[in-house]
């Protein structure tokens, strides 16, 4: 392996070892271009057998939001009754 290889591997690794879910998001705008740009190196990522079954959901908190209204009055509903 070259140098500019072990480099980029060892790149992926620290990326790998030192990622962390985030709870809260910033309420900050992505420019259509780099979400663009994220899409297209995430389908690169390995995948199970080379199933490659990538799917994504693309949305705005308006967007979130409005989903979101529409479902609780559906969970809810799956919710049993705190008297029985």
């Amino acid at each position: 392996m070259c140098e500019d290889e072990t480099n980029v591997v060892n790149t992926v690794i620290d990326a790998i070892k030192t990622r962390r879910s985030v709870g809260n998001l910033l309420d900050k705008h992505v420019p259509e271009s780099d979400i663009q740009s994220i899409m297209e190196v995430v389908t690169y990522a390995p995948s199970d057998l080379n199933m490659q079954p990538w799917k994504f959901i693309i949305t705005s908190k308006a967007e979130m939001e409005k989903l979101s209204n529409m479902a609780k009055p559906v969970l809810y509903s799956m919710l049993p009754d705190k008297g029985e």
